[in-house]
């Protein structure tokens, strides 16, 4: 941990909660004033620990149900070249390096599974992908934020 207090991480986890709390809120929980808490956030923002601010969208909700996570197995020592091709396909929205049999893990949701036969053939298209196996989410049961123990 890049020098965080305990104040700090408070921030974190509250934030974590609910980014879209005021700073007079996320003070009152941290016992800091409204003022001190957003210096507080704009420095970890400057810092690079907090990344950004997100909103959790219920993708059934917007017509995308259909979610599979694809291990794909790919040539050569360097995946930035292909990383870098897979950022370009939209329905993509995680890439993860993963070690083992696969090198990359990725994260694809879309409206139907008919629909992940095209977004293949984009990923195939992709130099140095040789094999995929591709795991097929039927229901999500839980998603949480990061986990910040306050006790260090």
């Amino acid at each position: 941990m890049i020098g965080l207090d305990k104040i700090d991480l408070a921030i974190l986890r509250a934030l974590s909660e609910d980014s879209t709390a005021t700073n007079i809120e996320i003070g009152k929980q941290v016992n800091l004033s409204g003022p001190a808490a957003f210096e507080r956030i704009k420095r970890l923002k400057k810092e690079g620990v907090i990344l950004g601010t997100r909103v959790d969208i219920d993708a059934d909700a917007i017509g995308l149900p259909f979610l599979a996570f694809v291990f794909l197995k790919t040539r050569g020592s360097g995946k930035r070249k292909q990383v870098n091709s897979l950022e370009k396909i939209r329905e993509i929205e995680e890439i993860h390096s993963t070690a083992g049999q696969f090198s990359i893990l990725l994260k694809v949701r879309t409206k139907a599974a008919k629909d992940m036969e095209d977004i293949f053939e984009e990923i195939y298209s992709v130099d140095g992908v040789e094999a995929s196996e591709t795991i097929i989410v039927f229901q999500t049961f839980m998603t949480r934020p990061v986990f910040i123990e306050l006790e260090p």
